[in-house]
């Protein structure tokens, strides 16, 4: 069984399907023209799962505009350990290992509800009056509940006495994110909260967990990009990498809740060089697609941006934010 969308490409005959026909074989003949359609490319395009078919799709719409530019690549190079990474992108004199991400809408599992039903049940323990609710965007099936109890009595409990809405997001070491929610009862001794999963409180949190998945095949003797694609109905803004990439972020911990610095701030992360935004923007009635580059201030090997301008629709590099 195919994926629906290349089933709706091939069997359909209405413009959309001449178009995505026309799509999909320029980018079999990329693959084909590196010598990259083997059984398991093939299989991964004939696959209906989303993360399957759409993961594949994105590395090749990545290297297509790559390649459309004048970029040299190589596909499937050795990563750190025994990884294997998407392809190297030569650009003028600079061979840069690329690894690329894609950001798909995360289905509700059983781990998950269950996660979201034992916090419920501590929220619940505390016999507070108040509407609480608990969304859950990364589950952690073996937390202690230790540092969640701490967190609603440190940081949930002193905020409900000002009788006005609100949340607050929650993380710990174990790996759990969630989000808590807070309104006044409407009655006096009104209890209840209400577990939701399947879903990221904000994309710059979904940015940030991708990112670290790909920097484990980097190592540090070359430069190193992470290009994040996305299958969201509605993609992340710039405004989302930025946050993600570059502001600080709390876990709480047992006893109160820790800061933490950027992902791009932190040392322990300079083997990645920049991250990408790949999407695509519509102009007159075609998709035509961008990048934009996320730069680390201090990794161990740096992006040329003057090397990428020409490949960019814009770069960050903290401190002074936006390139010229």
């Amino acid at each position: 069984m195919v994926h629906r969308y290349l089933n709706g490409a091939l069997t359909k005959d209405d413009d959309w399907a001449i178009q995505q026909r026309a799509n999909l074989e320029e980018l079999v003949e990329l693959a084909d023209g590196h010598r990259i359609l083997d059984a398991d490319a093939r299989s991964r395009l004939d696959s209906s799962s989303e993360t399957t078919f759409w993961g594949f799709v994105s590395e090749l719409q990545v290297a297509r505009y790559l390649e459309k530019r004048g970029v040299r690549l190589s596909f499937r190079p050795s990563g750190a350990g025994r990884s294997v990474g998407e392809f190297l992108a030569t650009v003028e004199a600079q061979v840069t290992f690329v690894e690329v991400k894609t950001l798909f809408p995360r289905p509700s599992e059983k781990a998950q509800d269950q996660v979201a039903h034992r916090l419920c049940a501590e929220v619940e323990a505390l016999g507070h009056p108040g509407i609480y609710g608990v969304v859950l965007y990364k589950e952690a099936p073996d937390f202690t509940p230790r540092s969640f109890k701490a967190f609603l009595r440190n940081t949930i409990l002193p905020k409900t006495v000002f009788g006005e809405k609100f949340d607050e997001v929650y993380r710990d070491v174990s790996g759990l994110s969630a989000l808590v929610t807070y309104a006044p009862p409407h009655k006096p001794d009104f209890l209840a909260c209400m577990p939701t999963t399947g879903g990221w409180v904000h994309d710059s949190e979904y940015i940030r967990a991708s990112v670290l998945e790909a920097e484990n095949k980097f190592d540090r003797e070359s430069p190193n990009l992470v290009v994040v694609c996305s299958q969201l109905m509605a993609p992340p803004a710039p405004e989302e990498f930025v946050s993600g990439l570059f502001q600080p972020f709390r876990i709480a911990v047992p006893g109160g809740v820790q800061t933490k610095q950027s992902l791009l701030g932190d040392q322990s992360h300079r083997r990645i060089s920049a991250v990408a935004q790949f999407d695509t923007q519509a102009t007159n009635g075609a998709e035509n697609p961008f990048l934009i580059l996320y730069h680390h201030p201090s990794p161990y090997v740096s992006l040329d941006a003057f090397a990428w301008k020409a490949l960019t629709k814009a770069q960050y590099q903290p401190p002074g934010g936006w390139l010229a």
